[in-house]
C-alpha cells in the first residue's frame, strides 16, 4: 500500500492510524469519509509483516544450519569481508536490543503498546543471533549467498519500511522519535547485511570451489535477474566466443547424475512396455525441480490478473473530480502500477530460469539414457535400429524439451481461463458466458486433434528418418557411389525423400495451422460475440457500453486468448512430446546383448564379468576356475564350445550349429571355410554378440582384443585409434608400431601417426585400416585376441612381415602369452597354427586340429592347398584411396572458422536474408506481408472504434449501435480470414518451398563435392548440415520468420494507437525504439554466436553415436563401454553448455523487455493520471495496448532472435556452397552419344595428377597405351599409385598435366558423371546400398521391368547367390534382412557388374578379390574371363598369376610408370621391377 507524504500529519492522520484494532487497513469513524487512506495499522505490521518473516526464518534456519553441518570447509580465512558481515549482525542485533528496551518502556508507559510489539522485538533479536549463526556457517560451508537469508533480508527490509513510516507518521513523542530514529538505523544496517550477503564469495573460495561457473556461486537475486550473464553478455559483444570460454552447467545438470537418477527411476518402473511408462520414469527422476516450477507459475498468474484490474482503476480515477484525496490516490496508482509491472517482469524472469533448468535436464537424461543403452543393445537391434538412434537424439529429444517448455501452460492456462471468466462475469454479466462457450468448444476441438497432431508429426520424424538414414549411408560410401557413377542418381533420390518429406509433414502443418486459427478465434470473434450479447442485454435494461467496461473486459479477453493460445500450443506439443516418449521407450525395452554385459554404472571397474554369462535358456554355461597351480600354457582353456550354434538363418535354423572347440592360453587357432560357411558369425559368437542358439560356451575372459574384417576406426589420428582409451606407452607404443610394419607407412605420411584417418579410415588404405586395427588389438594387451580376415588386405612382402612378427612362433602376441583365434583364406601359415577349425558349407565343424592330423587329400583344406600350389603364392594389394604415399593428402584438422568467418558469427550477415528470401520468391515475400498487415490492422482498428464507439455513447446513448456493432463484427470475421490465409500460406506454401529449395542446393554442393572433401570433413558434420540444420529450416526458420513479422506489426500497431491515445509518448517513443535497436545488437552479437555453438556442438555428439553404433562389437570386445560412455557424457556435456546459456539469455532478455515495459508502464500512468485533459477513452485504449505491448515485444525479439539464429543454417548452407570447391568444372560440358564408348581404347598421354590443389601430384608424367579389347593388368609395391591411376581413369582425381582420351574422346571434356556412368567397375571394397535386391543389383534404374527382373535373377544365378538370396523373400527382400558375408557382397557387385557389362565394353577391377578366398576367387576370375571376352579389362593385379595371360602389365613405382609390356618379356627382362615382385612371391 501506498502513503501520503509525510508531511501531511493532522488530527486525522493520526486517528487513521489508531494503534487500536487488527485492520489491516487503517480506518475508523473519522476515515470513514476519506476516499482509499492507503494505511496499515501498526497491530497490523508488527503482527504480520515483522513477526510473520521472523518466525518463518527462525524455523527454517535450524534446517538449513544441520545441512550445511555435514558440508566440508570452502572457503578460507574471510578477512575483512567477514569481519564486516559480522560486525554488521552484532550492530543490528544491539539495534534491536535497544529497540526492545525502549517498546518496552513505551508500553509501560503509555499503555498503547501490547504484547505483540514486544514480541516483535523479541523475534528481532532472535533474528540477529540466527542471522550470525547461520550467516557464519554458510560463509564457510557453502559457495554461493544464501537464499534463506537473502529472501528474509530482502522481505524483512521492505516490511520494515512500512512499518518504520508508520512510526514517522505518529505524534512525536521523545521516546517515539527516538525509536523511529534507531528504526531507521536498523533498516540501515539491515540493507548492509543484505549487500554483504549478495557479494560473490569467489576470491574466498578455495579449490576447486573457487573454478565453480558464475551461476553456481550466484545468489537467488543475481540468478533470479539473470545478473551472472552479464559478463557472458559483454564477452560475447567485445570478442568471438568459443565452446571452451562457456562455463559449464553445475551440478544439478551434471549428464551421469541424471543419467543415474533417471536409470534408478526407469529400473523400478514394472511394466516397461506400459503406455508412457519413460515419460512418467523422467517425471520421478527430476520431480523436485519439477515441482520447484509450480510456485513461480501461480505467482505469474496473480500478477496477470491484476492488470486488467489496475486498468479498471486507473479508469475510473481519470473520470473523478480532482480534490486532495485524488492527489493520494494517484500515488497508490502509480505504485501499485509499479508493483504489478515489476513483480509480473521478476516472477516470470524465475519461473523462466527453472523452466529451462528442467529443460536442460530432460535433454541430458534422455540422451545419456539412450547413448547408455546402444552399448548395450543386442547385436539384432543394433543392426535394425542403430542407424536410427541419430534421429531419438535430435528431433526427438528436441520435440520433448519443447513439450516440457510449455508443460506447466498445460494446468495453468485453464485456472487463468477461469479467472479471467470470473471476472468477465463481473462486468459483463450473463455475456461472459459467450467466451467460455466458445472457449469451451475450442478446446473440445484442440482436445480432438491433439492426438492427430502427435500421430502427424511422427509420422513426420519417421520422415526425417529415413531421409537423414538414406543419407548417412550414402555419405559413407561415396568413393564408390561416385566411381558407380550413381552421384546424380541418389542425389535425386535423396532429394526424392526430402520431398516425401515434406509432404509427410503436410498433415502436421495443416493441423498446426488450424490450432494456431482456433487460437486467434479469440482475439477477432470472441470480443465481437461477447459485445453483442452484452448491448442485447444491457438494452433490456436500459444501460450501456461504457468505457471502463469495454477495456476492461477487452484487456481480460485479452488475457483470455493469451492461456488459451497457449493452451492450444501446449497440448498438441505435449501429445508429440508424448510420441516421441513414446519412441524412445520402444528403443530402450530392446533386448539387451546379455544381462550380464550389461553396464550397471559408470563407476564399474569391470566391463564384463569373468564368470560365464547364461545368454540363453537352452544354454548349459560354467564358470572355468584354474586351479592356482595350474601353469600358463596350452592346457590352460579360455574358451571351450560344446555344442554351440550361433546366429540364425531365415527358416530359423542356425547359421553354425553343434560346434564343439577348446582353445587354449598361449595358442594359434585358425579358422577357414569358404565364403558363407559362418567364420565371422563363429567369431561374433565368441565374443559375445550373437547369443548361443544351443550348447553352452565357457570362458574364463573378461574381456578381449577384437578385429573385425572391415576395421572399425573413429576419425580422428592414427595414434588415437591405435592407443583407444588406453594411455602412451611410448615404448610399447614403438614396438606395436614396428611389429605392424607402420613405421614405414608414418615415414610416408605428411603428418606420421598424428595424420587423420577420416571418417571409415578414408585417408588410408585397406591394407594400413587393417594394420591400424590390428596395432590396436596388439597394443589393448588382451589375454584374447579375435581377428577376422586381417590379413587379405596386405600384400605378400607386408603378410609375411607381420605374420612373422605378429602371429608366428616368435612373434609379439607369442611372447605376450595372447590366445589368438584367426578367420583367414590365406594357407601359407597353416602349419604355424595349435589348431585348425574348417568350417563346412553347412556350418559345422568339418575338422579340426594341427595341420598335419588334417586329412589333406580331400575337403576343403585340400582344395585350399592345391589352389595355393597352383598359384604358387599371392599378393595383396593394400591401396584404397589415399595409399599412404609421401604424395598423400595433407590431413590437417580444419579449423573450426576463419577470422572472417568468427566475424560474421558475432556481428551477422544482412546478405543471408536476401539468400534466404531467394528460397521464398519475391511474389509469396509480398503476399505473406500484405495478408500480415491486413490481419494485425483487423486486431487494433477495432480497437479505437470501441473508444469511438463508447464516446459517442456516452454522449448519444444507444444511438446508431447497430452501425457501430456492425463495423466491429465485420472487422473480426474479415481479420479472422487475414490471419487464416496469412498462417496457412506461410506453413503450407512458403515452409516446404523453402526447405525443398534449400534442400535441393545442399545436396548439389555435397554431392558435387571432390572426394578430396569426404576424406577431411568429418561424416558426422555433413550428417548435421541434413539433420539439424534441415530441422532449423522446417521449425524454426520459416515459422520464425512469419512470426517475427507479426509480431512487429502488432508492435507498430499497438505503438501508432498509445501515441493516438496520449501524444506526450510521442516524445518517449523515440528513445525507446533506439532502446530496443541497442538492446538487439548487444544482444544478437551473443546470441547468434550460442546458436553457432549449440549446432557446432552437436555435431562431435553425433559423430560418436555413428561411430559407436559401427564399432560396438569391437568397443564391447575390448571393454571400453564405460571409457566410450564417459567419452559420450563428456561430448553432452559440451553440448549442453551453449543450449543452456542459449536459452538462459533469451530468458535475460525477456526480462530486460518486462523491465522495459515496467518503464513505460510507469511513465504513461505517471503521464495519464497527471493531466486532466486525457479522456477516459484515450486512457482506456492507451492502457490496453501497453498491456499488449509486452508481449508484443518479446515475440517480436524472441522471434527475430529465432529466426536470426536459425539463419546459422542458412549461413552454413551458404558457406559450404562458397567454399566447397566443386568437383565438375565448367569445360565438361561435351555430351557423347549414348552407345559411347563403343570400342573401349584408352591412351593416357602425359598424365600428372593430385588429390587436392595443395599436394604434389601422385601420378607424374604416365603415359600408354590400351586397345580395346585388351586386358591390362597394374601392378606396383604398396604405395605406388595403382589406386590413383585408377581413380585419375574416373576422374576422382584432378590433372595437373596431360589428357585422357576414350575411344578418341578426350575424359576432361566429358561430365564426370556421364564419364563414370559409362565405365564398370568392381571396387576393392563392396557397397550395399540401402534398398531391395532388385535396387541394388540396378542401381541407375529407377523403374525395372520384369524383362530386367529375368536378367538379375540370371547375373545372380551366375554368380551363386540366387538360392541365398530367393529364400530370404527374392528380388524384393530388403538387402538389410539378407546377411551376406564380405565376400558374398563381392560377389553380388560381380552381378551388379554382369547387368552392366552391355552398356560398356570397359570394365576395371581394383583388387575385387582381396576379400574372398581361393575358391571364390577362381570363380570369379573364371565369370570374368567368360562374360567379358573381348572386351577391355583395366585390373589391378591381386595376385600375379591372375594376370599373367594378360595382354600387357602396367608397373607403377613412386607415381611413374616404369614398366609397360607383356607379362612374359617382363619376366624374362633383368632388372624388371615386375620380375621383382613375381620373385618375391615364389
Amino acid at each position: 500500500m501506498t502513503s501520503r507524504p509525510l508531511g501531511l500529519r493532522n488530527d486525522t492522520v493520526i486517528q487513521c492510524l489508531q494503534l487500536q484494532g487488527f485492520g489491516p487497513v487503517a480506518g475508523n469513524g473519522s476515515c470513514a469519509g476519506e476516499r482509499d487512506s492507503f494505511d496499515f495499522t501498526l497491530l497490523f505490521e508488527q503482527s504480520i509483516l515483522s513477526i510473520g518473516p521472523s518466525a518463518l526464518f527462525l524455523l527454517a534456519c535450524p534446517l538449513r544450519w544441520l545441512h550445511l553441518r555435514s558440508q566440508s570447509r570452502k572457503t578460507g580465512r574471510g578477512g575483512v569481508f567477514e569481519f564486516s558481515k559480522v560486525a554488521c549482525v552484532v550492530v543490528f542485533g544491539l539495534l534491536q536490543l535497544v529497540l526492545l528496551v525502549l517498546w518496552a518502556m513505551t508500553s509501560r508507559q503509555d499503555g498503547q503498546f501490547g504484547q505483540v510489539t514486544i514480541a516483535a522485538n523479541t523475534l528481532g533479536i532472535l533474528d540477529a543471533i540466527a542471522l550470525c549463526l547461520l550467516g557464519f556457517a554458510e560463509h564457510r560451508q557453502s559457495i554461493r549467498p544464501s537464499s534463506l537469508i537473502t529472501l528474509y533480508l530482502l522481505f524483512s527490509v521492505a516490511f520494515d519500511a512500512v512499518q518504520c513510516r508508520t512510526l514517522w507518521l505518529l505524534p512525536h513523542g521523545r521516546k517515539l522519535r527516538i525509536i523511529a530514529v534507531i528504526s531507521n538505523f536498523s533498516i540501515g544496517f539491515k540493507v548492509g547485511i543484505l549487500v554483504l550477503e549478495l557479494i560473490e564469495k569467489r576470491a574466498f573460495l578455495v579449490p576447486p570451489w573457487n573454478q565453480a561457473p558464475p551461476e553456481s556461486l550466484s545468489g537467488t537475486i543475481n540468478r533470479s535477474l539473470f545478473w551472472w550473464l552479464n559478463k557472458l553478455f559483454l564477452r560475447g559483444y567485445k570478442s568471438v566466443l568459443n565452446l571452451k570460454s562457456l562455463w559449464p552447467t553445475d551440478h544439478g545438470m551434471d549428464s551421469e547424475r541424471l543419467l543415474v537418477h533417471l536409470n534408478s527411476a526407469w529400473n523400478t518402473t514394472k511394466n516397461k512396455r506400459k503406455k508412457n511408462s519413460l515419460a512418467l520414469a523422467m517425471m520421478r527422476s527430476i520431480k523436485w525441480p519439477v515441482v520447484a516450477v509450480l510456485f513461480p507459475r501461480l505467482c505469474l498468474i496473480g500478477f496477470r490478473f491484476s492488470q486488467p484490474l489496475l486498468l479498471n482503476r486507473i479508469i475510473d480515477f481519470v473520470g473523478q473530480n480532482d480534490g486532495e484525496e485524488k492527489t493520494n490516490i494517484r500515488y497508490g496508482l502509480l505504485g501499485a502500477t509499479a508493483l504489478v509491472y515489476l513483480g509480473n517482469a521478476i516472477i516470470k524472469g524465475v519461473f523462466n530460469y527453472k523452466k529451462v533448468r528442467v529443460m536442460t535436464m530432460v535433454r541430458g537424461a534422455l540422451i545419456s539414457m539412450i547413448l547408455s543403452k546402444v552399448l548395450t543393445i543386442s547385436a539384432t537391434a543394433v543392426a535394425e535400429k542403430g542407424p536410427n538412434t541419430l534421429t531419438l537424439i535430435t528431433t526427438d529429444v528436441e520435440n520433448i524439451v519443447k513439450g516440457f517448455q510449455v508443460m506447466n501452460d498445460v494446468w495453468a492456462s485453464p485456472i487463468e481461463v477461469a479467472i479471467a471468466l470470473w471476472l468477465l462475469e463481473r462486468e459483463l454479466g450473463i455475456a461472459c458466458t459467450v467466451p467460455a462457450v466458445l472457449a469451451a468448444a475450442c478446446t473440445f476441438v484442440i482436445f480432438r486433434i491433439s492426438p492427430s497432431i502427435g500421430r502427424a508429426f511422427a509420422a513426420w520424424n519417421k520422415g526425417i528418418q529415413e531421409r537423414v538414414s538414406l543419407t548417412s549411408s550414402i555419405l559413407g560410401n561415396m568413393k564408390e557411389v561416385k566411381l558407380l557413377g550413381l552421384t546424380d542418381r541418389w542425389a535425386t533420390d535423396i532429394q526424392d525423400h526430402r520431398v516425401k518429406e515434406l509432404d509427410l509433414s503436410k498433415k502436421a502443418r495443416i493441423l498446426s495451422v488450424y490450432r494456431l486459427v482456433l487460437a486467434r478465434v479469440s482475439i477477432y470473434l470472441t470480443p465481437a460475440v461477447t459485445f453483442g450479447v452484452f448491448i442485447a442485454v444491457a438494452q433490456r435494461h436500459g444501460s450501456s457500453l461504457s468505457v471502463a467496461t469495454a477495456f476492461t473486459s477487452l484487456s481480460l479477453l485479452s488475457l483470455l486468448s493469451s492461456p488459451l493460445s497457449l493452451m492450444f500450443t501446449a497440448l498438441p506439443q505435449t501429445s508429440m512430446a508424448l510420441a516421441c516418449f513414446a519412441r524412445i521407450q520402444d528403443f530402450l525395452v530392446e533386448d539387451d546383448k546379455d544381462l550380464g554385459l550389461a553396464m550397471h554404472n559408470l563407476a564399474s571397474n569391470g566391463e564384463r564379468p569373468s564368470s560365464i554369462l547364461n545368454l540363453t535358456n537352452e544354454t548349459e554355461l560354467e564358470t572355468l576356475n584354474p586351479s592356482p597351480n595350474q601353469a600358463k600354457g596350452n592346457g590352460d582353456k579360455v574358451i571351450i564350445l560344446k555344442g554351440a550354434a550361433f546366429g540364425v538363418k531365415e527358416e530359423g535354423e542356425p547359421i553354425t550349429h553343434r560346434l564343439n572347440l577348446e582353445v587354449s592360453r598361449l595358442s594359434l587357432t585358425m579358422v577357414i571355410g569358404r565364403i558363407g560357411s559362418g567364420k565371422s558369425t563363429l567369431l561374433k559368437g565368441l565374443i559375445g554378440e550373437l547369443p548361443t542358439r544351443a550348447g553352452s560356451i565357457q570362458s574364463t575372459f573378461g574381456e578381449l582384443a577384437y578385429c573385425e574384417q572391415q576395421p572399425w576406426l573413429a576419425n580422428g589420428s592414427i595414434q588415437n585409434n591405435i592407443l583407444g582409451y588406453s594411455t602412451l606407452e611410448a615404448k610399447w607404443y614403438e614396438t606395436v608400431i614396428r611389429s605392424c610394419a607402420l613405421d614405414k607407412d608414418f615415414a610416408t605420411l605428411p603428418h606420421g601417426d598424428q595424420s587423420l584417418v577420416g571418417s571409415k579410415g578414408i585417408t588410408l588404405s585397406g591394407g594400413q585400416k587393417a594394420r591400424v586395427a590390428l596395432a590396436r588389438a596388439i597394443y589393448s594387451r588382451k589375454d584374447v585376441a579375435i581377428i577376422d580376415d586381417m590379413l587379405s588386405g596386405l600384400d605378400r612382402a607386408t603378410e609375411e612381415f607381420v605374420w612373422t612378427n605378429v602371429f608366428g612362433p616368435r612373434g609379439i602376441f607369442r611372447q605376450h602369452e595372447v590366445a589368438v583365434i584367426l578367420a583367414t583364406h590365406t594357407v601359407n601359415h597353416l602349419r604355424d597354427a595349435d589348431n585348425i577349425v574348417v568350417l563346412s558349407e553347412e556350418g559345422t565343424i568339418a575338422e579340426q586340429g594341427v595341420f598335419d592330423s588334417l586329412d589333406l587329400k580331400r575337403g576343403y583344406l585340400q582344395s585350399l592347398i592345391v589352389d595355393s600350389q597352383v598359384e604358387g603364392s599371392h599378393s595383396r594389394g593394400g591401396s584404397d584411396i589415399y595409399e599412404g604415399t609421401r604424395n598423400g593428402p595433407t590431413t590437417v584438422p580444419v579449423k573450426s572458422s576463419e577470422p572472417d568467418d568468427d566475424l560474421l558469427r558475432k556481428t551477422g550477415d544482412m546478405t543471408l536474408y536476401r539468400y534466404y528470401f531467394e528460397s521464398v520468391g519475391w511474389k509469396d515475400g509480398v503476399t505473406i506481408l500484405v495478408l500480415t498487415i491486413c490481419g494485425q490492422f483487423c486486431v487494433y482498428f477495432p480497437q479505437l472504434w470501441i473508444q469511438l464507439w463508447t464516446e459517442a455513447d456516452a454522449r448519444h446513448p444507444r444511438d446508431r449501435i447497430g452501425m457501430f456493432y456492425g463495423v466491429y463484427v465485420m472487422f473480426g470475421i474479415i481479420g479472422l480470414i487475414f490471419a487464416y490465409w496469412s498462417i496457412f500460406y506461410s506453413f503450407i506454401v512458403i515452409t516446404p518451398k523453402s526447405g525443398a529449395y534449400l534442400h535441393q542446393k545442399l545436396v548439389n554442393v555435397i554431392m558435387g563435392a571432390p572426394l578430396s572433401f569426404f576424406a577431411t570433413t568429418d561424416t558426422g558434420i555433413t550428417i548435421n548440415r541434413f539433420s539439424q540444420d534441415m530441422s532449423l529450416l522446417d521449425i524454426g526458420l520459416s515459422p520464425g520468420a512469419f512470426l517475427t513479422l507479426w509480431g512487429l506489426t502488432s508492435c507498430i500497431m499497438g505503438m501508432i494507437l498509445i501515441i493516438i491515445s496520449l501524444k506526450y509518448m510521442a516524445a518517449v517513443i523515440p528513445f525507446a525504439a533506439i532502446f530496443l535497436y541497442g538492446l538487439q545488437l548487444f544482444y544478437l552479437r551473443t546470441s547468434r554466436q550460442l546458436r553457432y555453438m549449440d549446432l557446432e556442438a552437436k555435431s562431435p555428439l553425433y559423430t560418436h553415436l555413428l561411430e559407436t553404433v559401427q564399432g560396438l562389437s569391437s568397443i564391447r570386445s575390448f571393454g571400453w563401454t564405460s571409457a566410450t560412455m564417459s567419452n559420450s557424457l563428456k561430448l553432452l556435456g559440451v553440448s549442453q553448455r551453449p543450449f543452456y546459456l542459449l536459452y538462459c539469455i533469451q530468458q535475460w532478455l525477456q526480462l530486460v523487455l518486462d523491465l522495459f515495459t515496467f518503464g513505460m508502464a510507469v511513465l504513461f500512468v505517471g503521464i495519464a493520471i497527471s493531466i486532466s485533459t486525457t479522456s477516459a477513452g484515450s486512457i482506456g485504449l492507451a492502457l490496453l495496448n501497453m498491456l499488449a505491448l509486452n508481449q508484443s515485444l518479446v515475440t517480436v525479439i524472441t522471434e527475430w532472435t529465432e529466426l536470426e539464429t536459425s539463419l546459422g543454417a542458412v549461413a552454413r548452407l551458404r558457406d559450404m556452397e562458397m567454399n566447397i570447391p566443386k568437383e565438375a568444372q565448367d569445360y565438361e560440358t561435351f555430351v557423347p552419344e549414348s552407345s559411347w564408348p563403343q570400342c573401349g581404347s584408352i591412351s593416357f598421354n602425359n598424365v600428372a595428377a593430385f588429390y587436392n590443389t595443395n599436394s604434389d601430384p601422385v601420378l607424374r608424367n604416365v603415359s600408354f597405351e590400351i586397345a580395346a579389347g585388351q586386358k591390362i593388368g597394374i601392378c606396383g609395391r604398396t604405395g605406388s599409385g595403382k589406386s590413383s591411376l585408377l581413380l585419375t581413369l574416373f576422374r576422382l582425381l584432378d590433372l595437373r598435366e596431360g589428357s585422357i582420351t576414350i575411344d578418341s574422346l578426350s575424359a576432361t571434356t566429358l561430365p564426370r558423371s556421364i564419364l563414370r556412368s559409362r565405365l564398370n567397375i568392381i571396387p576393392q571394397d563392396p557397397v550395399i546400398f540401402p534398398g531391395s535386391v532388385r535396387l541394388n543389383a540396378i542401381p541407375s534404374i529407377y523403374s525395372i521391368t520384369s524383362s530386367e527382373d529375368d536378367s538379375i535373377i540370371t547375373a545372380l544365378t551366375v554368380v551363386t547367390l540366387w538360392d541365398t538370396i530367393s529364400s530370404r523373400g527374392g528380388l524384393d527382400a530388403d538387402m538389410s534382412n539378407i546377411p551376406l558375408s564380405q565376400g558374398q557382397k563381392q560377389l553380388f557387385c560381380l552381378a551388379r557388374a554382369l547387368l552392366r557389362r552391355d552398356k560398356s565394353p570397359i570394365l576395371v577391377l581394383d583388387e575385387a578379390t582381396s576379400n574372398v578366398d581361393h575358391l571364390t576367387d577362381g570363380l570369379m576370375q573364371r565369370i570374368i574371363r567368360e562374360e567379358w571376352k573381348g572386351k577391355t579389362i583395366i585390373a589391378v593385379a591381386h595376385r600375379l598369376n591372375t594376370v599373367m595371360d594378360f595382354d600387357r602389365i602396367a608397373v607403377l613405382e613412386n607415381g611413374r610408370l616404369v614398366e609397360f609390356d607383356a607379362p612374359g618379356s617382363l619376366i624374362k627382362t633383368e632388372g624388371s621391377v615386375f620380375k621383382e615382385l613375381w620373385n618375391s612371391q615364389t
